[in-house]
């Protein structure tokens, strides 16, 4: 019942609006009453639909109806233009859904264009269609008027897609910015700036062709304030365009106000196309740079932490620098008991949030509740905009007691296998980034691999230590040497058997612990063996003499192996006095 009283609001709210928009766009309308070059309404309905769905259509219709029926024609032509005003917002916004990433069309260049061609230039021949054929077959309008109205009416419905649609879209979809007073002055000046441009060429009537003056401050919003403030300074142009060339003021203005408006939009949505381009691509430079700052940091973290704790507990401390988080917290998988906990929290040095940090300290969670819950449950990150006024996000009193609003998490993952799940808020609400959300992906990925790495490193680690133990504490001798006869190591019980220290034995020929022939021969007898591969006791073992350190001779047993250490080759030998 609720829902339904909302989405009942919501229409109401959008047939009003649409309502108000389409009369200050009929105040306009010179090729015909019903036909307009200015028409907002269309970048109005496009949005709202790309924002919060199909079902505000009865909205456009609604308003589309009342805008009509105030002026000359019938109910069948109002019904008429009406529905292709509504199909024209549901062509649009299916298409742009389908093809072009929906409201965050305006994330990527190459879905720009798409949604230039998609809504603008196709989806807005349907209405100018279904309304100019309305009005002709209803005897409103001549045929010999027809493709003049139908231009004028394709036109205003083209440009307010374009100028309107990514004004509404980009300032509702995308986060908020910071406000900071060197970005709130900057702004400022570049706003005094655009109005002295724009008020020089449609008001004071600049005596010399500066139309394409306006591409400066444009040029100005994209690179420094993005697409909000690319599409905020065509909008603000174009409304005192708009006043200038209606008052016969400008390098757009001519005998018939109709082709005024024409020229004067026909510009607009071209800078405005430019103007949203450019922003696109400046953008997708600096968040493709700005990835690769975080993902190098990250790398250097993995490459140089000794330990996985100290890894993990760094990569958080960048997200947190680097991305303008305050809090961040790491989560590990009981696997006993089914259930995430806490690992570790770090927060900024500014920030105090003890209740938060209590908590989540003591917190346990299960597959799919709260945050680190969802990530665990879903695999994937999840974007929570404001953790206070979340049903399933038990911490949400503590956050509201310390001011904590937005809240992200990611898994750390090897394939598809869950880790472990790391989790950062901030005081601000911040809206979803798609874009962001796939880095820290990326980096869950790197933090399983590394995570992965480590826990082999220490396996080995163990294995060699066990190994190190056997060979230290066997009662036969173990010696190990290379191809040429270089002893590599050896354990107590050779030391003494022969009677040399480890530091005299390693890095000397081994024919220093055997007697004459035997130590006249042996490099020849590794010679042969390494030219023809002829075994003579290799694998076999027997008994043969060896020399102590004080030149005694004593009988052995002499059991060799051969190894392979990379391209090298290494021979083990164990030995047993048989004295």
């Amino acid at each position: 019942m609720r829902s339904d009283l909302r989405s009942l609001t919501a229409i109401l709210a959008l047939a009003a609006v649409y309502f108000c928009a389409g009369k200050l766009g009929l105040s306009l309308a010179y090729v015909h009453a019903s036909a307009s070059a200015v028409w907002p309404p269309s970048g109005l309905a496009l949005a709202a639909l790309l924002l919060w769905g199909y079902r505000l259509w009865p909205g456009i219709f609604l308003g589309a109806f009342l805008v009509n029926i105030t002026t000359p024609g019938s109910v069948a032509t109002t019904l008429g233009i009406a529905t292709g005003n509504t199909l024209e917002a549901l062509l649009g916004a299916w298409a742009i859904n389908r093809f072009a990433n929906g409201a965050k069309a305006f994330e990527r260049a190459r879905n720009i264009f798409k949604f230039v061609v998609l809504a603008p230039i196709l989806s807005t021949m349907v209405s100018a269609t279904i309304g100019v054929t309305s009005l002709t077959w209803g005897g409103f309008a001549q045929w010999d008027q027809y493709l003049r109205i139908w231009f004028t009416w394709w036109l205003g419905d083209a440009v307010g897609d374009l100028i309107v649609a990514p004004l509404v879209l980009i300032w509702m979809a995308q986060p908020s910015p910071q406000l900071k007073a060197n970005r709130v002055v900057e702004a400022a000046g570049l706003l005094l700036f655009l109005i002295l441009i724009t008020y020089l060429m449609f008001v004071l009537d600049a005596p010399f062709s500066s139309e394409y003056m306006m591409v400066l401050p444009l040029f100005w919003a994209a690179f420094r304030f993005g697409q909000r403030g690319a599409v905020t300074s065509a909008f603000v142009m174009s409304g005192i365009a708009l006043v200038g060339t209606l008052n016969g003021v400008g390098p757009f203005a001519h005998a018939n106000p109709n082709e005024s408006l024409l020229h004067l939009q026909s510009f607009m949505g071209t800078i405005a196309i430019a103007a949203l381009v450019l922003a696109s691509v400046i953008s997708e430079g600096r968040r493709a740079e700005w990835r690769l700052e975080v993902q190098d940091a990250v790398s250097r973290i993995l490459a140089e932490s000794p330990s996985l704790k100290e890894a993990v507990s760094k990569v958080v401390q960048v997200l947190c620098e680097r991305a303008g988080w305050d809090l961040g917290a790491i989560w590990n998988i009981d696997r006993a008991r089914d259930e995430l906990r806490h690992v570790e929290v770090w927060h900024m040095p500014s920030v105090h949030a003890p209740q938060f940090v209590a908590v989540t300290r003591e917190g346990r969670f299960s597959r799919g509740t709260g945050l680190p819950g969802r990530v665990w449950s879903t695999g994937k990150p999840v974007w929570i905009p404001d953790v206070t006024t979340d049903g399933n996000f038990k911490r949400a009193p503590a956050a509201s007691e310390d001011g904590l609003h937005s809240g992200f998490g990611f898994p750390i993952k090897l394939e598809n296998k869950i880790l472990g799940v790391i989790e950062c808020y901030t005081r601000e609400v911040r809206e979803p980034d798609d874009n962001f959300l796939q880095m820290v992906s990326d980096i869950g990925g790197e933090l399983g691999q590394f995570m992965e790495r480590k826990r082999a490193e220490e396996l080995l680690l163990h294995s060699e230590e066990r190994l190190r133990g056997m060979v230290e504490t066997a009662v036969d001798g173990i010696i190990t040497i290379d191809e040429r006869g270089t002893i590599s190591t050896v354990n107590p019980a050779a030391e003494r058997i022969f009677g040399y220290p480890t530091a005299e034995m390693v890095g000397e020929n081994v024919r220093m612990l055997m007697p004459e022939p035997y130590r006249r021969d042996h490099d020849s007898y590794i010679g042969n063996y390494l030219r023809t591969g002829q075994r003579k006791i290799i694998g076999i073992g027997r008994e043969v003499e060896g020399r102590r350190k004080d030149g005694t001779a004593f009988p052995l047993d002499l059991a060799v192996s051969e190894t392979h250490v990379g391209d090298r080759r290494m021979f083990t030998g164990i030995v047993r006095d048989i004295t």
